[in-house]
């Protein structure tokens, strides 16, 4: 037992090592050429987190209290801040935080396949995965929340080995922490209480109610927040953006292809129409005004059922196969500004070049040589996920299958949006590198016995 947990413990820190040194040489990159990008409030956080030191009020001015929001990132930075820390001295936190993401999806894989190479190969493919290392230099909350998300898994899995009651409130606990941290995931503890129903080790009965204290542990640490908005603003919510999101994210999208325009005129027009639907009574009332989003933004796809899938297709395919570009040149101050390369990502605006002739002209021969490399690591990424789920369902381990089948789909599903790109893609790494690992080990086994003949 004791050169086991050595030989987990020494696997999570070469993976640690190795995920920090990637995710600094970026940091250092940006600390040395571009210092100012850490000033960059690109979500609006930063002016939360400044209000919460310096006013104690949760507010992005100083006088509006915020409703789109929520709570983790915020006071994560917050606390930093209070503390002392820089912008920049924030962000080495999150690259600290992100490379221990890495670590535990080594310890989450050998968890599930039980193989200590499974869990290098895993944890390796999150330590060098180009998305997850930039967004771990950003004002944005993909690095907290990925780790938060991941820890919530490996208590899962380790609940359903061990039983043990405690294990499972860590595990719903923190999985109210990534609602909290980004609402994306309000609906996840469902799936996790459906593999909770269908792989606990016990009687049907205990099984449901495992399933239900789940949801409840869950759902009950998320209810101060809730409470929050209800006393603020006198609605029941967890955030606005749910509501901006189905118009702006999902049903623009149809709107433009419906109408024939661009994008950023289809949503001009929607938010305008939106605000028109609001009673003249409710005007005062900002939750109001993003409910008659969220209506109009279903009413649209409602109506227009298979445009939306055919998009959400389109944006899912986009989201899990395009490598991140532009914000690499912005990082290292190589660029002022963001730059597109197809007429979906231009609103609409269609361009004559070539997309390969644009990449080129558009592109740092840095960003060009990081875009070529994350080219060739999504296809073994997904190759290999291919292999390992085929390998999964061969060797009948249907937790697993299903417990990394259930989140990536949720993810992909929730986050098919016209905007969705790479950044998206950061949370579903994790439980992507697990079927690849599997993956990549049985190619491994079969090149090995062929060389062996």
């Amino acid at each position: 037992m004791t050169n086991h947990r050595s030989g987990l413990a020494y696997g999570a820190i070469v993976i640690f090592f190795i995920a920090f040194i990637a995710r600094f040489a970026l940091f250092a990159g940006i600390l040395l050429n571009n210092p100012s990008y850490f000033l960059t409030d690109t979500d609006g956080y930063l002016h939360i987190s400044n209000n919460l030191l310096k006013n104690h009020h949760y507010s992005s001015d100083g006088i509006t209290p915020q409703h789109d929001r929520t709570p983790v990132y915020p006071f994560f930075f917050f606390l930093f801040k209070y503390f002392g820390f820089s912008n920049s001295g924030v962000v080495f936190v999150q690259v600290i935080l992100s490379a221990i993401t890495a670590s535990l999806t080594f310890i989450l894989a050998h968890q599930l396949s039980q193989d200590y190479k499974i869990g290098l190969i895993s944890g390796s493919l999150v330590a060098i995965d180009v998305p997850s290392i930039v967004y771990a230099s950003c004002l944005m909350t993909e690095a907290v929340f990925t780790l938060i998300l991941v820890i919530s898994a490996v208590y899962f899995i380790r609940f359903l080995v061990q039983q043990k009651l405690s294990l499972l409130a860590i595990s719903a606990i923190t999985m109210a922490l990534t609602i909290l941290c980004r609402p994306i995931t309000t609906y996840l503890p469902f799936v996790m209480a459906f593999i909770l129903a269908l792989f606990t080790k016990c009687a049907p009965k205990k099984r449901l109610l495992q399933a239900i204290l789940y949801l409840l542990v869950c759902y009950l640490c998320v209810m101060p927040w809730v409470m929050r908005n209800k006393i603020v603003f006198d609605h029941y919510f967890i955030s606005t953006k749910k509501w901006f999101n189905i118009l702006t994210d999902r049903a623009v999208g149809v709107y433009a292809k419906v109408e024939k325009m661009p994008a950023y005129q289809a949503e001009q027009i929607l938010v305008e129409k939106a605000g028109s639907m609001v009673k003249e009574e409710d005007k005062a009332d900002v939750i109001e005004a993003q409910k008659a989003m969220g209506r109009l933004g279903t009413s649209i796809i409602m109506a227009h059922p298979f445009i939306y899938m055919r998009n959400s297709v389109f944006c899912i395919f986009n989201m899990l196969f395009r490598p991140i570009r532009s914000i690499i040149d912005i990082q290292l101050g190589l660029a002022q500004k963001g730059t597109m390369l197809t007429f979906w990502d231009d609103w609409g605006d269609k361009e004559d070049q070539p997309v390969w002739k644009r990449f080129i002209a558009l592109t740092s021969l840095p960003t060009i040589i990081i875009t070529v490399f994350q080219v060739l690591m999504i296809s073994i990424l997904y190759f290999a996920f291919i292999w390992g789920v085929v390998n999964l369902i061969l060797n009948k381990d249907y937790l697993t299958l299903c417990f990394i089948v259930l989140i990536v789909g949720y993810f992909a599903v929730v986050s098919a949006g016209p905007v969705a790109y790479a950044r998206h893609r950061v949370p579903m790494i994790p439980f992507l590198a697990i079927p690849a690992g599997i993956g990549i080990s049985e190619i491994c086994k079969i090149m090995k016995k062929r060389a062996l003949k």
